[in-house]
Order: structure tokens, then C-alpha cells, then sequence
């Protein structure tokens, strides 16, 4: 049985129960889920669904590769037997869905950047979707981009990659955080480090892993003389892959993107700086950065 998020962002959790949130680093968020994604449902308790974010993939040792596991509410989806296509990508920092295919028409909500959708009529320079409980709703198609991301024949990809990652520069660093926030919501919305990462490639059509560690598992290691647009700068306490705590997203010219830490926003920075040198320590393995080791990874395919 599998489950399709039916609300724009849902809390993926650890246990099934909501934490007070004060300060944004509630732990208990494991990550969250965006409309329309896919869901296996493994158990269920009381008003919670034990699932697997089957578009989040997670290094769950002997076991492999899977969906991310943990816990969403059951009204924040809506069960089905099998999930539906999905032809169109949200690549715009938020999407309005209104009520019909008009720029006056009413607003029902705001979608996520990221978020996947199928689409099944179009009138007006306006696409519609189907919505729960067999409503429909309308999107702009200026909002949106093919299911597949960006066309690396009709495009500049790596120009493209540099456009999404500069829609994030602001947005809240958000602990488990994986969504982009709207103008208006009542919902936590905001982007830790890997779940940043893990949007910028979804709009590039490449599913990467969800957690820092299991983006590095997903990664070909690459010296720093080897970085570009796109590349991935990892930080991590020792040699142990459980220590990598943190992803950073080159943009080449020796510049990156990250989302630090809790109380920060989504920044960009020059990597030189960063490494403490004035020369971005090409060919050196033995640097450090903030007292961590830095990894280096290209995510192929």
C-alpha cells in the first residue's frame, strides 16, 4: 500500500509524535515530504502512518538502498493501491494553485520548489492538477518544467544548477528542513544542508540521497583542484563516514552554497576563504576546514 502527501509539506518523523518546536532544531524531523510524493506505508498507530519516502533515498545498511523511513499523520496523505505519474516539476521558489484558469482567480494554496506533479488539462497558460478528494486545481506553466528536470541537449546545465541554488539564497536554515517557503503558511518550511542539495538536483532530474552522509555513499571522490558547478564539499569530524555532518554545493569559480546551521539563512561563500587560504588548497589532502576534513564528491548519471 502506498500513501501521496496531500498537503504542500509534511513532517517526516522519528517517533510518531510532534515535538514543541522553539528554537527550530527539532530533532524529532527527520525530513519532510512535499505534495504529491510517494509514500510506502509499512505500519500504522493511531492517527500515524510508518513509512518509507520512497523518492528520499537512505543508506539503511545491510539492507541497502531505500526510502527514507519514519513517521507522517494520516491526514497528510492520502492512501492509494498504486501511485499516479507524475509530467511536471515545480522549478519556481513556490507555486500558487488557484481555483481555475485565470490570473484573478482565488488561491488555494502554495506548492513547494521541488515539488512533482501530475498534470491533465491545460487552458489559459495554466495546467491542471488533481487535487484530493477528486477536486482540481490550476498551476501556471510557468512554474513548472518537465517531470525530468533540466535537458542537458537544450540547455546550459550547469547555468541552471547556479539559477535553483541562488532561489534558496535567504530561505531559514530549517533542521530536517526540505522546502522551500511560501509567501504565506502555517507549516515550518526551510532547508538544512542536504535537504538544500537534495531539491537543487530533484529539479535537475537526479533523485540524489537525502542525508549528507548518504550523499557522499552516492558520490565519486574528486580532489579540490577537481571541483565545479555542481560538485559536493563535504565536512566530517574524522575518516569515519558516520562523522560527515555537513554538504556544501560548489558552484565552481571558487564559490558555493551552503545552509549552515540553525539561526542562519541559506548563503553563498568563496571556498578559499573558507579553507583559510588564499589559493583554495589545490591538490592538498590535508587541510581542514572549521577544524573538520573536507570530502569532495561528483554525483554521475
Amino acid at each position: 500500500m502506498y500513501a501521496l502527501v496531500a498537503l504542500p509539506v509534511a513532517d517526516l518523523r522519528r517517533e510518531p509524535t510532534d515535538v514543541p518546536v522553539t528554537d527550530g532544531r527539532d530533532e524529532g524531523r527527520l525530513s519532510q515530504v512535499l505534495y504529491n510524493e510517494v509514500l510506502l506505508v509499512v505500519d500504522e498507530q493511531g492517527e500515524w502512518l510508518r513509512v518509507e519516502a520512497m523518492e528520499q533515498r537512505k543508506f539503511l545498511g545491510p539492507a541497502g538502498w531505500g526510502g527514507y523511513p519514519g513517521w507522517v499523520r494520516k491526514k497528510a496523505v492520502t492512501v492509494t493501491e498504486k501511485p499516479f505519474g507524475r509530467n511536471a516539476l515545480i522549478t519556481r521558489a513556490h507555486c500558487a494553485v488557484v481555483e481555475s484558469p485565470s490570473l484573478e482567480a482565488p488561491l488555494l494554496f502554495y506548492l513547494s520548489f521541488g515539488t512533482r506533479l501530475s498534470t491533465k488539462g491545460e487552458a489559459e497558460g495554466f495546467l491542471e492538477i488533481p487535487l484530493p478528494h477528486g477536486k482540481s486545481g490550476w498551476v501556471s506553466k510557468k512554474d513548472v518544467t518537465a517531470a525530468g528536470g533540466a535537458d542537458p541537449a537544450g540547455q546550459d546545465v550547469g547555468r541552471e544548477l547556479i539559477r535553483l541554488a541562488r532561489l534558496f539564497l535567504g530561505v531559514p536554515y530549517l533542521w530536517g528542513g526540505r522546502s522551500m517557503p511560501p509567501p504565506t503558511s502555517t507549516t515550518m518550511c526551510g532547508v538544512d544542508c542536504s535537504g538544500f542539495v537534495n531539491l537543487v538536483y530533484r529539479a535537475l532530474g537526479k533523485d540524489v540521497p537525502r542525508d549528507a552522509r548518504d550523499q557522499w555513499l552516492a558520490s565519486r571522490p574528486i580532489g579540490p583542484d577537481e571541483l565545479t558547478r555542481g560538485d559536493l564539499i563535504f565536512l566530517s569530524r574524522d575518516e569515519g563516514l558516520e562523522s560527515i555532518d555537513h554538504v556544501m554545493l560548489s558552484l565552481g569559480g571558487g564559490q558555493f552554497v551552503e545552509a549552515p546551521h540553525t539561526g542562519e539563512v541559506v548563503r553563498m561563500g568563496v571556498l578559499s576563504q573558507k579553507l583559510g587560504c588564499s589559493s583554495g588548497a589545490p591538490g592538498r589532502h590535508d587541510f581542514t576546514i572549521e577544524g573538520k576534513k573536507p570530502l569532495f564528491g561528483r554525483i554521475e548519471g
